[in-house]
């Protein structure tokens, strides 16, 4: 009987080090699509022997990864944990847990070493993927729609005999109702650096996009070292600026606020808010970024609207946007994910 894509089910877990899988899965990550592969990377024998054909492929490197897309929800914790949390976490490389508000605080590590088991079910053969690394993250809000995240990685390896979760693991994690985000669920707030945001800085938007690229090294090889493997990529590490862009649209372009922010140059923060319950929350604040010219163009007689790109930068001393715990946001933003985890996802 051919597999089907709906009985696929994917299972993720912190390993300790780039090298090693973890032994079972922690998490059970719904998602809406991937693709995870491994590629080939042949080298062909094209030496001069009287014959225009290539005799033969040698193999010589595999490299490893691709993109998944997920929905964004509220961790929930049944027999195991129904969660993104991870592959956020991942792709920020820092977390605080804070006990007095019960939220995990998500912060930008500037030498990312976070490295995950990911696990899917296809049919009845997992395919894993060992020491996977987020280069990319990017959140996705949009009018009638559930939110979205979906994450770009590296990995070390992907097998699929051997594999260190088991179907049975993967087919045991928690079937607990998904707790999604809907549009409804999502406030979008925008203002100078002057004081605080409140709930006047609130702005109507039908669309928001938060793009991070932690610029990871390209899949490398190396010759044999002790304990090196030439056939799989060395470990990732950062070597080039990591990027954050921040994009918007107003549905109904009626004032130059956003244009006068633009045209000068004026120093803003801005948070997403994500609210289920006081149970259930999840913030992205950003305490320092600076909007490019917004597009406001005439396409026929339809209301117009503005599509706004931002650049999201390094805190610039802000202190009027904190964290929950009362600290101030050194890089460019931060996630607080408030749910049913009683610690720190890492």
């Amino acid at each position: 009987m051919s597999a089907l894509g709906f009985k696929s089910i994917m299972g993720i877990g912190l390993q300790a080090d780039y090298d090693t899988a973890l032994a079972a899965p922690t998490d059970k990550v719904p998602f809406y699509s991937e693709s995870l592969v491994e590629e080939i990377e042949n080298l062909p024998d094209e030496t001069l022997e009287g014959t225009p054909a290539v005799r033969d492929l040698h193999e010589n490197f595999r490299t490893n990864g691709g993109t998944v897309e997920v929905p964004l929800l509220y961790t929930e914790l049944d027999t195991t944990y129904k969660s993104i949390d991870l592959l956020i976490a991942a792709a920020m490389g820092t977390c605080t847990w804070h006990a007095g508000s019960g939220t995990n605080i998500l912060s930008l590590k500037d030498d990312l070493d976070v490295f995950l088991t990911k696990a899917i079910l296809k049919g009845s053969t997992v395919f894993e993927n060992v020491g996977s690394c987020e280069n990319n993250m990017t959140f996705n809000f949009a009018a009638n729609d559930f939110a979205k995240v979906s994450f770009d990685s590296y990995a070390k390896l992907q097998r699929y005999s051997g594999t260190s979760f088991s179907q049975a693991e993967l087919e045991g994690l928690t079937n607990a109702i998904n707790k999604l985000v809907p549009f409804k669920q999502v406030c979008f707030f925008i203002g100078d650096q002057v004081d605080a945001l409140v709930d006047a800085d609130k702005l109507g938007t039908n669309a928001i996009s938060l793009a991070l690229t932690n610029g990871m090294s390209e899949q490398e090889q190396q010759s044999c070292t002790d304990g090196g493997d030439t056939l799989y990529p060395m470990q990732p590490l950062r070597d080039d600026f990591r990027n954050a862009d921040l994009t918007f649209t107003v549905p109904r372009y009626a004032n130059e606020t956003i244009k006068d922010w633009a045209d000068n140059q004026t120093r803003l923060q801005a948070k997403i808010v994500c609210t289920l319950s006081a149970s259930y929350t999840i913030t992205i604040k950003m305490p320092h970024i600076k909007l490019m010219i917004p597009e406001i163009n005439v396409g026929g007689p339809e209301k117009l609207v503005q599509n706004v790109t931002a650049k999201v930068l390094k805190n610039n001393g802000n202190s009027f946007m904190q964290t929950v715990a009362s600290t101030n946001i050194t890089n460019e933003f931060v996630v607080e994910l408030k749910n049913d985890r009683t610690g720190s996802i890492l």
